[in-house]
């Protein structure tokens, strides 16, 4: 009789991808509490295909022109003078991924991939059907910092979905009092231990970039759910969160702290007239600031110089052959922007220049602090002068 019913078993026809693909998204479904109004798309694909979709995503957070993008990461030190950005990210992008969602589908690298993992991806697939406009994300955030923001919103909403399949909870079930707790704890390690050892391989930044999104956001999402349910996680997409300060401390997510921003056309304007040309602009946020500290010190307790941040812009110019860096930050009080400028000035005696008539200069005033960097000499009291006619939210003097 045993062997009848292992012949039976063994006869059974395999699941194929659209039936584990509707079985997942029942239990999507209930976890969400939100329905897909079309089925997902869902296919095996190859390893090229991953690192196509990682090009596009890294045009999303650094800009279309890539080759532009790879000179602002190496102004600032983020990768090698030696890395190109578009090959590491090729090189680097299809290692261990095992599925990915991108444009409407879910593509299985390896067919055995867990179902955690499927529904997660299908978790992304589910948010875009009911958020099409941040399904890509939107070109007109313009900056890191919001892109970075709007990614962990959707990557950390498709992680809670993912832990509350191994909680088998539902929609109105609340996870455990500690789970928060562990969550952050865990992200916190992962960031200050664990991540040590990948950023041996690869840029801090691409190592850092990967798991904000899901860590962080995955904090995120879960101090929302828990204070109003699904429901307010869904009105987030309505009131995106506009830093990875707001992702970083939701608590001022709620409250609507919004970033200011600094407007650099005086630093522009004497650049231009000096035969240099704005090459790229950007806001690095305080996640980015962090991970700024953490690739030049080597450290990675660089959470707490950054934790007032309040806004900033970055800029890299090209002029005689030679680029120079502006990056002017915001602080919520003099205490926070004296903390910033004590670390950015240990950064910034590792970073001068060779070049005897280029130098570095951090200056602050008040609750800003600067980083010139790789600037003639001559032009340093232009350069200064234009600094502190700048704005903040177009009105406040940036150096008073």
């Amino acid at each position: 009789m045993g062997l009848v019913l292992l012949s039976v078993c063994c006869t059974l026809p395999q699941e194929t991808l659209e039936e584990r693909r509707d079985r997942m998204a029942v239990r999507l479904q209930e976890i969400r509490g939100l329905r897909f109004e079309t089925p997902l798309k869902i296919r095996e694909g190859s390893r090229k295909e991953v690192a196509r979709t990682a090009l596009e995503n890294t045009r999303s957070l650094y800009g279309e022109d890539l080759d532009v993008a790879d000179k602002f990461l190496k102004a600032c030190g983020f990768i090698p003078s030696s890395m190109k950005l578009s090959v590491a990210v090729t090189a680097y992008a299809a290692v261990g991924v095992k599925i990915y969602y991108a444009s409407g589908e879910v593509v299985l690298i390896d067919p055995s991939t867990p179902d955690d993992l499927l529904l997660n991806k299908m978790a992304l697939g589910l948010l875009d059907q009911h958020y099409p406009e941040f399904g890509v994300r939107k070109p007109l955030l313009g900056n890191f910092d919001a892109q970075m923001a709007l990614s962990a919103l959707r990557s950390g909403d498709a992680d809670i979905a993912k832990n509350l399949l191994w909680a088998s909870k539902t929609l109105d079930e609340k996870i455990s009092d500690d789970f928060l707790a562990e969550l952050a704890r865990s992200t916190e390690t992962w960031e200050k231990e664990e991540s040590k050892g990948k950023s041996m391989i690869l840029p801090r930044l691409f190592v850092r970039s990967g798991d904000f999104s899901y860590r962080r956001g995955a904090v995120f999402v879960e101090t929302l759910r828990q204070k109003g349910g699904m429901d307010l996680v869904n009105k987030a997409y309505a009131r995106i969160p506009a830093s990875t300060e707001q992702i970083l401390h939701p608590e001022k997510y709620l409250a609507a702290e919004a970033p200011v921003s600094i407007d650099l056309e005086s630093i522009e304007t004497f650049s231009g007239d000096q035969g240099y040309d704005l090459l790229y602009r950007t806001t690095l946020g305080e996640f980015g600031a962090t991970v700024f500290l953490e690739q030049h010190l080597k450290t990675t307790d660089a959470g707490d110089p950054t934790s007032g941040w309040a806004g900033d812009t970055i800029e890299v110019f090209e002029g005689h052959g030679r680029s120079m860096l502006v990056w002017a930050t915001r602080w919520d009080t003099e205490k926070d922007a004296e903390e910033f400028q004590t670390e950015l000035f240990k950064v910034s005696l590792r970073l001068l220049p060779n070049e005897k008539d280029r130098t570095n200069l951090v200056v602050r005033r008040g609750k800003s602090t600067a980083w010139l960097a790789y600037y003639s000499t001559d032009l340093q009291d232009g350069l200064l002068d234009a600094l502190w006619k700048c704005r903040v939210d177009g009105k406040e003097p940036y150096g008073p």
